[in-house]
Order: C-alpha cells, then sequence, then structure tokens
C-alpha cells in the first residue's frame, strides 16, 4: 500500500504491480472469451455479441428464437448421461434455487488485497447481493403466479432447473409468453456450468413435456437464444421444431419494448406479463 499525501488529506493507492495484474487477469478472460465464441458460433456470432455489449448502456438487445412442440404425439423421456433425479421444487426451496442460479461470492481474506481490489471487490459483492434480491423475489412470484419448477438433483445437489406455464396462470415478470388454453411454455433452463454436457435439460425438458401432456396439454412452446449454438442444438434434438425468430429491442428508461419479426411466425410472443408493453416493427 503506498500513501500519497495532499492538501485535501491522505489517499490510498493500489501499487502500480497490483493494478496491472488485475487488467493482464482481464486480458486473459476477455481473449478465452472471443476464442471459445469463435470456436462454438463463429465470427458473425462474435461480431453481433460486441455490438451488443457496445450498445447495453443505452438498449437492451436480444435476438432469439422461438420452437413449438407437438404434445398430441408421443414424447419420449430423454435420459441425462449422469445419474439424477427429477423432482418438482416448492417455494420452501427457493434459498438453494437462488444459490445455485447466482452463488454468494466466495469468502477472501481482505488482508491480502489492495484498496483498490477491496473496493471492487465491494462493489461486486453489493451488486450480486441485489441480483440475488431480485432473484428470490421473481422465483417467489413465478410459484405464486402458478407456474412449476422442475429441478434435476445430482448427489442429492440442484444441477439443473427448468420452469413451465401454464394456460391460466397469474401475471408474472419476465415472461415472454402466455400459453393458450391447451398450451404451455418452457422457459429458464439453466444448468450449473460443472454439470454441462450431461443432457440434464434433455431429461427434465421431456419429463416436463410428458408432465404437460398428462394435465391434456397439446402444445408446448419455448424461446432459445437464437446466439446461441448449443441450446438450440440440445432443443432440435428433443423434438422441438422452428417456428420463428425475432429481435427484442428494449431502450433503458422508456419502460416498452419493440419487437422484430425476422422470420417465421412469432404470434405466440407477447413479452412481459408483469405489464412491459410491446411494440410491433
Amino acid at each position: 500500500m503506498i500513501l500519497s499525501g495532499e492538501r485535501q488529506g491522505v489517499y490510498l493507492r493500489a501499487p502500480p504491480e497490483q493494478d496491472l495484474r488485475t487488467v493482464i487477469t482481464r486480458l486473459r478472460h476477455f481473449f478465452v472469451w472471443v476464442r471459445e465464441t469463435i470456436r462454438h458460433e463463429g465470427y458473425v456470432i462474435l461480431a453481433w455479441r460486441a455490438v451488443v455489449k457496445l450498445l447495453s448502456p443505452a438498449v437492451d438487445l436480444a435476438a432469439q428464437a422461438l420452437f413449438d412442440f407437438d404434445l398430441t404425439q408421443p414424447v419420449e423421456q430423454r435420459r441425462a448421461r449422469v445419474e439424477c433425479t427429477i423432482v418438482e421444487a416448492t417455494e420452501v426451496d427457493t434459498d438453494e434455487l437462488v444459490e445455485m442460479r447466482f452463488p454468494a461470492l466466495p469468502a477472501r481474506d481482505e488482508r491480502r488485497l489492495s484498496d483498490a481490489d477491496e473496493y471492487r471487490l465491494a462493489l461486486a459483492e453489493s451488486a450480486r447481493a441485489r441480483v440475488r434480491a431480485v432473484a428470490r423475489l421473481h422465483i417467489r412470484q413465478w410459484l405464486r403466479a402458478g407456474e412449476k419448477c422442475f429441478v434435476a438433483r445430482v448427489n442429492g445437489e440442484m444441477a439443473h432447473t427448468n420452469w413451465i406455464r401454464f394456460h391460466g396462470c397469474g401475471p408474472a415478470p419476465h415472461r415472454e409468453i402466455d400459453p393458450g388454453e391447451g398450451e404451455v411454455y418452457t422457459t429458464e433452463g439453466f444448468t450449473v456450468p460443472q454439470w454441462r454436457g450431461k443432457a440434464l435439460h434433455e431429461a427434465v425438458n421431456t419429463h416436463m413435456l410428458r408432465f404437460a401432456q398428462a394435465q391434456g396439454c397439446r402444445l408446448a412452446y419455448t424461446i432459445a437464444d437464437f446466439t446461441n449454438a448449443r441450446p438450440r442444438r440440445g432443443i432440435l434434438r428433443i423434438g422441438w421444431k422452428y417456428r420463428g425468430h425475432h429481435l427484442f429491442i428494449g431502450p433503458r428508461r422508456m419502460g416498452r419494448t419493440w419487437m422484430l419479426r425476422l422470420g417465421g411466425d412469432v404470434g405466440p410472443v407477447v413479452r412481459d406479463l408483469a405489464g412491459e408493453p410491446i411494440r410491433l416493427l
């Protein structure tokens, strides 16, 4: 730690080598991200994600693909490539669901941190706390609206979660589709990083589709990130059929979203059942 005195007081700043190490670490992570994006998605998707990141302070952009599944046909139960149990989560599981999706930052010995790193850590912890609070609120809202959450557990711990929304569920935030009679919408699929590549999403998703089928539902919808090839490939392996793709444009602080149809039929998409208005372009 270096002390530098000025007229208005004494200021603390981290040694230059500390800041240099931070910059090098961030650059290393950035180049890994670029390499993996090019490897799995290609240069076009890399350029698109760069544009989205560049414009993110002013506007939220999301390119998405809509898929449907005919539930009047038999649904094969897919098997994960790891031993797991699939169960329905309840509100009692809220804290575990939050920790699984947004784990708390690991404890660190702050005595070994520079002032700059300690400040950055405090900002990160504050931001993570806000994200966890919002996630906890949304989980409770989704469950109380009548949605169901299915969980795959590996060795007793949550490894994958997925949500399904039925016709007649109450208003809920961040839901692009309000299913009609005989329809369902599956969303929010998430796999813990260490268990990715084990077909857990396929196992849970087909379990949910069979559950909906048993309730008399005839058609299911889901939405995937149009710029992320891995989820799309998994969805197609299950048997989902492409229906259309679209672009959401949400200028920040305007309280509204525009949707631009890019291809196919995106009629079922309504955007945010909690009241966010949408305009078609």
